[in-house]
């Protein structure tokens, strides 16, 4: 063999080494990071268990004093599933010794003393609600003010975050959806402004979650970008309050958020209900048999006397799989897991805005 060949395949064999390790370094970075600082939620990620976590969002003299949301969420790897389970902080927490309170009442009352232990009651409360089935991996804690902060001000979170005053428990569900949407994808699309040391971004966080563990959960959501199945905590209302329903929680936990998710639809029958919530004419029932060719049983449409700019698919029994369907055969729609047990649909659908169904009895030009 010649030295010019040679001194040629000698080039090539680096090149494609560089290649490799650039390959390697980029894809598994975590992985790497995760070796060399044992970091144990970094992995839990290169395996197959659940990755869970709390996240409280509270209001502060900047924005939204007096406001508080808080979320339990579980990352369940095999179906690349974000499970967000949002908790109604207007539910009355029963206390033997002390008198009933909503955990927003209770949160802020303390927080105006100490917030740490504020936040510290209103975790034991929730996991006490929950029937101590959730334990997190670690949490995160932050106002408002700071996360809008944390997002670099994006014009879309600018609009959302701020709004209150929801006409129903499901409207605020819904920006909450459109929230936690916009909000991955901004990290999916450029993780790299929220992991750079000089924007101290992590700074913001109130968290036990480790450095090296914080930036390789942003690099892994930018790879998988896992799906949201959001869901609400049941509750009971009343004319006075909101209460915890309990068995409706025992049974949720159990059968639908702790259990692995199916997301392969099946043959059984799906009793549902369509309301026109756009505004627009005949809407209800254009949709009622868009689904039924889909093999929904669609027993009532109607009306709503509600307005949602965006279509919201209720799920009562826990069927993400025929959701998801729904979601395909409308090509639109937010999925809330809303369960209940005893009620007799399996679905409702509240026709949004964003829905665009026609038939023969529209207008030629599409007119709604």
């Amino acid at each position: 063999m010649s030295p010019k060949i040679k001194k040629i395949l000698k080039y090539v064999f680096v090149v494609c080494a560089i290649c490799v390790i650039c390959a390697g370094s980029a894809v598994y970075v975590y992985s790497a990071s995760s070796k060399s600082k044992k970091d144990p939620i970094t992995e839990t990620l290169l395996n197959n268990k659940a990755v869970k976590f709390s996240m409280l969002l509270y209001g502060n003299e900047k924005i939204l004093p007096g406001e508080l949301d808080v979320f339990l969420v579980t990352y369940e790897k095999d179906g690349n599933l974000l499970k967000i389970l949002s908790a109604n902080t207007d539910i009355v927490v029963f206390r033997k010794t002390t008198k009933a309170l909503s955990f927003k009442q209770s949160f802020n009352e303390t927080s105006k003393k100490d917030l740490a232990r504020a936040i510290k009651n209103l975790y034991a409360d929730l996991f006490e609600m929950t029937g101590n089935t959730f334990t997190p991996d670690f949490y995160i804690n932050m106002s408002y003010d700071d996360f809008l902060a944390f997002c670099g001000e994006n014009e879309d979170l600018k609009k959302l975050v701020p709004k209150r005053n929801f006409v129903s428990r499901d409207a605020k569900l819904l920006n909450e959806i459109e929230i936690a949407e916009i909000f991955l994808n901004l990290i999916a699309k450029n993780p790299k402004p929220f992991i750079a040391e000089k924007n101290k971004k992590y700074e913001l966080i109130n968290t036990d979650l480790s450095k090296t563990a914080y930036k390789n959960l942003l690099l892994y959501n930018k790879k998988h970008k896992p799906r949201i199945l959001f869901c609400d905590l049941p509750a009971k209302y009343t004319k006075r309050r909101a209460e915890p329903d309990k068995q409706n929680i025992s049974d949720f936990l159990k059968n639908v958020y702790n259990r692995e998710t199916n997301t392969e639809f099946s043959d059984k029958v799906i009793i549902t209900e369509v309301r026109n919530a756009s505004g627009k004419p005949r809407m209800a029932e254009k949709a009622a048999w868009v689904l039924r060719d889909s093999k929904f049983d669609v027993r009532e449409w109607g009306n709503s006397s509600l307005r949602y700019d965006k279509t919201l698919i209720k799920d009562y029994k826990g069927n993400f799989a025929e959701a998801l369907k729904a979601k395909e055969a409308l090509r639109c729609g937010k999925i809330l897991i809303s369960y209940n047990g005893q009620n007799y649909y399996n679905m409702s659908v509240f026709i949004g805005k964003d829905c665009e169904i026609y038939d023969k009895l529209d207008k030629p030009q599409g007119g709604q």
